[in-house]
């Protein structure tokens, strides 16, 4: 799942501090985070075991 905010927004900020606290507390997810000139994009996936997870976390 990908999601794509600008880069001064307070959402963008917010998604760098989520992803480094959820990155440290749910081990079964991965968070990626890449930061462009006109975006910052997270990017949230899981190995299979965490795929349920992932859907009721992020949907």
């Amino acid at each position: 799942m990908s999601y794509v905010f600008r880069p001064a927004s307070v959402f963008a900020r917010r998604v760098r501090d989520l992803a480094a606290a959820e990155g440290a507390c749910c081990t079964f997810l991965d968070f990626e985070i890449v930061e462009q000139s006109d975006e910052v994009r997270l990017t949230v996936t899981s190995h299979p075991t965490g795929q349920a997870a992932l859907r009721f976390i992020f949907t």
